[in-house]
């Protein structure tokens, strides 16, 4: 893949995050800790809603917490975080694409570096799937209906199955 193509994509996508409507807060960022309010999370349980949603999916004694977040846009993200308040997997569903660069954090360039790629080899519009010892990501779906998730593999805590988490 080639710096231009790298330039025009990511160029590609900071237009698309102002136009596209992702000026929404996402508070999670992959491999890092809970961010709320500006203010690194301390390990705690979530609030609200997302205490719900995070009874519902998590076993009793669990090594992680759920957290989830309704954008301004509509789109919902929710957020796995260790014991320890590290962000290990996220997920997210809506009409808007999330803003990836801040979801994935220091991990989107593995996701520019495919869906460049993919863009070389003159796929365009499709799925675009990531599998790799820093990322595992799968995005998809069409305007007004988006999924996905994204996790690290090597934060996953033990024990924990992460297919249990995914949609």
């Amino acid at each position: 893949m080639g710096e231009k193509h790298l330039r025009d994509l990511v160029a590609e996508l900071l237009v698309c995050a102002f136009v596209g409507g992702w000026g929404s807060t996402v508070h999670a960022m992959l491999g890092e800790p809970k961010v709320r309010n500006g203010l690194s999370a301390t390990p705690s349980e979530p609030t609200g809603s997302a205490q719900r949603l995070a009874a519902q999916n998590r076993p009793v004694g669990a090594p992680w917490t759920a957290q989830q977040t309704t954008l301004d846009t509509g789109t919902t993200v929710q957020e796995f975080s260790t014991a320890n308040g590290i962000v290990f997997a996220v997920t997210w569903q809506g009409p808007v694409l999330p803003d990836l660069q801040t979801l994935l954090g220091k991990h989107f360039l593995a996701y520019a570096k495919t869906a460049s790629q993919a863009r070389e080899n003159h796929r365009f519009g499709g799925a675009v799937l990531v599998t790799g010892p820093e990322l595992v990501m799968h995005s998809g779906g069409r305007m007004r209906n988006f999924s996905g998730y994204a996790y690290v593999p090597a934060l996953v805590p033990a024990g924990v199955n992460i297919a249990d988490l995914l949609p």
